[in-house]
């Protein structure tokens, strides 16, 4: 686990209710998804995709599914300053806001997830193709994401 060193509340969600919760680790060109079940105890892979075609696949998949959170990474260059596709993803954000207004949305530090992924899938054994494929990496990396989350926040240390 990474551990919770940083973590901005966009918009609290309602916990109270079953749903699952969905994370993402951005890129430009790629973007990995993980979610939970619908109560909330396991993280697993949802999916990988073109950025081009990620805020299709949330309408179809959050108009299919009871989603209550959404987690996405907040990655920074070793200055602290942000990354150059944070613009990006406020604007997909502030587009989320406007199309699910009961979704809660969380920022979670995601510094190093890319090769704390890698490393998951050399212990887990996986061939070397599988650990060069940046899909796998991707979808892996959103899944520490949200356990990361899942540990700190939903299970009510909140100790960030």
């Amino acid at each position: 686990m990474m551990g919770v060193s940083w973590l901005q509340v966009v918009r609290e969600g309602n916990f109270q209710k079953p749903g699952r919760i969905v994370a993402l680790d951005y890129g430009r060109r790629r973007c990995g998804l993980a979610v939970t079940d619908p109560l909330r105890l396991i993280a697993g892979p949802l999916k990988a995709l073109r950025t081009i075609d990620l805020r299709n696949f949330l309408k179809n998949y959050f108009h299919s599914e009871v989603v209550v959170g959404f987690v996405v990474g907040y990655s920074t260059h070793r200055d602290g300053k942000p990354v150059e596709h944070e613009r990006d993803i406020d604007a997909l954000l502030y587009w989320l806001e406007g199309e699910f207004p009961s979704l809660g949305i969380y920022r979670l530090n995601e510094r190093y997830t890319s090769q704390m992924a890698t490393r998951a899938l050399v212990e887990a054994g996986a061939r070397r193709s599988d650990r060069q494929n940046k899909a796998h990496v991707d979808v892996v990396s959103a899944i520490l994401l949200l356990q990361d989350f899942l540990q700190y926040y939903c299970a009510g240390s909140k100790s960030y």
